[in-house]
This record gives structure tokens, sequence and C-alpha cells, in this order.
């Protein structure tokens, strides 16, 4: 499914070459050289089992990122109420970081769909949990953001209190 029966026989030629070469030359070679030809291998497999596990972790992350993005709508829209004291502009900055979240979300699940599942990705879900990163980051900004301490009562002036207490004690 995520792979062409013409890769498939390429990854089936290439380990079994591997594993002659394991019995055969690669039994007496320095560690290194096992390395390199397990990375070699590793590389070789890799797009494949990404492809594979994408097949249920990227549906997964775009249901928790748009879920995500409601949530946060819906903080936004009450921001003003609950938090008063923060400026519109303030406010305006995450309320743009929503909709270019959104929008790379719609933007890149839009190209992945129109893919083959043996193509390369264009959308995986890590892509999509970075990408929220920033949107998280302006709103922890936004819900950390304390209200300013009230305005210092004014001091009652001494003269006048004064007065008043020394009229007091003449009377």
């Amino acid at each position: 499914l995520v792979s062409t029966e013409e890769t498939r026989e390429d990854v089936r030629a290439q380990l079994m070459d591997a594993e002659d070469w394991l019995y055969g030359d690669g039994d007496s070679v320095e560690a290194d050289v096992y390395d390199a030809k397990q990375a070699e291998l590793k590389n070789l497999t890799e797009p494949i089992m990404l492809r594979a596990s994408e097949l249920t972790a990227r549906p997964e992350a775009m249901k928790k990122a748009l879920a995500f993005v409601e949530e946060t709508r819906t903080k936004l829209e009450k921001m003003p109420t609950l938090k008063p004291y923060l400026k519109p502009e303030e406010i305006k900055v995450a309320t743009d970081e929503l909709e270019a979240y959104e929008k790379y979300l719609a933007d890149m699940d839009e190209k992945q769909n129109a893919l083959k599942p043996t193509d390369e990705l264009v959308l995986t879900s890590k892509m999509i949990y970075k990408r929220g990163q920033q949107l998280s980051k302006e709103m922890k900004l936004l819900n950390e953001r304390k209200a300013p301490p009230p305005p210092p009562k004014p001091k009652a002036d001494k003269k006048k209190k004064n007065a008043t207490n020394v009229n007091a004690t003449d009377a």
C-alpha cells in the first residue's frame, strides 16, 4: 500500500546482498563498516516505514490539530471579556497565528491527499504538531498575562487630617 512492487523488490534484493556480504566479506570488517552498512539499509527502509506509520498518525494528528484550532478560536473570542486589559493588537497576533495555522493545515492536507500512498510525504504528524507550537506559544503568552495592578489609592492629605483633629480637641 505504501510502496510499489518495484520498490519492495529493490529492498529485498539489497537486503539479500547485505546478508551475503555479512556472511562473506563482512565477517571480518571493522565496526564502523558495519555501522555504515546498517545506516545504508536503514535509509532504504525508513521512507517506507514512515509512510506506513503516517497512515494512522497523520489523520490522528490532524484531528487533534483541528480540535485545537476550534478550542483556540473559542478562547480568543472570549478573550476581550475575560481579559479586558489585553490590547486588541495583542489578541490580533494570536488570531493571525490561528488563521495561518488553519490555512497551513488545509493547504498541506490538500497537497498530501493529492499524492499517491507511495509518494514521498509532504505532510507528517510531526509537521502538524511542530507548526502548531507557535500558536500554542501565542496563546500561552495571552493566558499568562496578568491584569495590571490597580492604580494606587490617593493618599489623604495630612494637613487636612491634622487640622480636623486640632479643631476637634479645641472644641
